[in-house]
């Protein structure tokens, strides 16, 4: 007697490398997005990432996971680049399920950072649930529940090491 056939789940997708740059690199896995930035964006990186960030919501709102990893680095920008930041974090309410902000910066610089992030979610109220963490243990965790799927919450680390 031969034993029934058991069914196993279709492979995952490899996640997609959708842009990079020195100061940005984005991937997008099912309703996944995940963004590191190494260094102070331009203009044209925050244009990227809410024109990325549409078109993948084209299939449905997404999970974010949005990862500022620049240890040692100040973040500045010019009022066009402020500007521009702006109505990214804008567009990214239209098109969210949620939004795990990342700041991987110790000391001073770290806290005051995340602190700035927290405040400008509290006074901005987003249409979506939007939290600031210091890991991304911690920032993965709280975006699970948000995913599609456990198994898309589980590759959110591995997706964030393919863009290292």
């Amino acid at each position: 007697m031969t034993a029934p056939a058991t069914l196993s789940p279709p492979p995952l997708q490899a996640p997609a490398i959708v842009f990079a740059d020195e100061k940005l690199r984005i991937a997008s896995y099912e309703d996944l997005l995940v963004l590191r930035w190494m260094d102070s964006p331009g203009v044209i990186h925050f244009e990227a990432a809410l024109r990325t960030a549409r078109k993948a919501a084209e299939r449905g709102r997404l999970g974010l996971l949005n990862v500022a990893d620049a240890p040692g680095k100040r973040p500045h920008l010019t009022a066009d680049e402020a500007a521009a930041g702006k109505r990214m974090s804008e567009g990214f309410q239209n098109v969210t399920k949620a939004v795990a902000h990342v700041i991987l910066m110790d000391g001073f610089v770290g806290a005051s950072a995340r602190m700035i992030i927290s405040t400008l979610i509290l006074v901005r109220r987003s249409g979506s649930p939007n939290k600031v963490f210091s890991t991304l243990d911690e920032g993965q965790r709280w975006l699970a529940p948000f995913l599609s799927s456990p198994a898309v919450a589980d590759r959110a680390l591995d997706i964030f090491a393919t863009l290292r």
